[in-house]
C-alpha cells in the first residue's frame, strides 16, 4: 500500500479532526483521515483512511479507499478496501474491490489522459456499436 517516499516529494497528512474546503494541488503521497471538500490533484498516491471522506473531484496515480469518496475519481488504479465506499464517476485503467468494499456509480476506462471509453454513451445509427468502438480503439492503442 505504501511505497518509499522520496524526500523531495513528501507526505501530506490530513488528520481526523481536520476539514478542508477548496482546491488542493499536492506532490507526493497524501493520506486523508479527515474531510476534504473540493478538488484534490496529486501526482502521487492518495489514501483515504477509515475516517477519511472526500467530496468532489480526485485526481491521482493510485487511490486506496478505506473511508468514503463522493464524486469523480480519476486514477490509474482504484483500490476499494474493506469497508471503503466510492460513489460517483470513476475514470480508471483498473479497479480492485476487496470483500466488504463498495462501488456505486459508473466506471469509464481511461485509455490515456485525453481519451475515455464511455460504455454508457448512446450510439448514432451511423456509428458502430459502442462495444465495437471500444474494441477498435483498444486495438489502435495496442498497436502504438
Amino acid at each position: 500500500m505504501f511505497k518509499k517516499i522520496k524526500e523531495e516529494d513528501g507526505l501530506t497528512y490530513i488528520s481526523e479532526n481536520c476539514a478542508i474546503t477548496g482546491d488542493l494541488n499536492l506532490k507526493g503521497e497524501v493520506i486523508i483521515n479527515g474531510t476534504v471538500e473540493g478538488t484534490l490533484t496529486c501526482d502521487g498516491n492518495v489514501t483515504i483512511g477509515r475516517n477519511g471522506n472526500l467530496i468532489g473531484v480526485l485526481r491521482a496515480t493510485e487511490v486506496f479507499v478505506s473511508g468514503k469518496i463522493d464524486g469523480e475519481t480519476h486514477c490509474e488504479i482504484l483500490n476499494v478496501e474493506n469497508k471503503g465506499e466510492v460513489n460517483g464517476e470513476l475514470f480508471s485503467n483498473d479497479i480492485r474491490i476487496d470483500r466488504g468494499g463498495q462501488f456505486f456509480g459508473v466506471r469509464k476506462q481511461k485509455i490515456d489522459d485525453k481519451k475515455v471509453l464511455d460504455f454508457d454513451k448512446k450510439s448514432d445509427d451511423k456509428k458502430q456499436d459502442p462495444v465495437q468502438e471500444a474494441i477498435s480503439e483498444a486495438k489502435k492503442v495496442a498497436k502504438k
